[in-house]
């Protein structure tokens, strides 16, 4: 698996993008989540230990309440990859 694109997923939560971590799909070098309201920062986070990562797209995460923190540990953990935030 290459890419995942989360778009508008009702139920996604911060749990689903741990286990993402946790499970270190050698090949995904692609995962976008797009308006998925019950995402975290707490899920975000979770998201640096994807090493794989070489794009990221997080997009209308409404209860991200510190993004500049999150975006900061996301650039520092995941060098190779192309985080885009809107």
């Amino acid at each position: 698996m290459r890419k995942i694109v989360f778009n508008e997923t009702e139920y996604l939560e911060d749990k689903a993008l741990h286990l993402l971590g946790e499970y270190q799909l050698p090949t995904l070098k692609h995962l976008e989540v797009i308006k998925c309201h019950d995402i975290t920062d707490d899920g975000v986070r979770a998201l640096q230990k994807i090493k794989t990562l070489n794009y990221l797209k997080l997009q209308g995460l409404s209860s991200v309440t510190n993004k500049a923190a999150c975006s900061e540990l996301l650039e520092k953990e995941l060098t190779n990859c192309d985080v885009d935030w809107d």
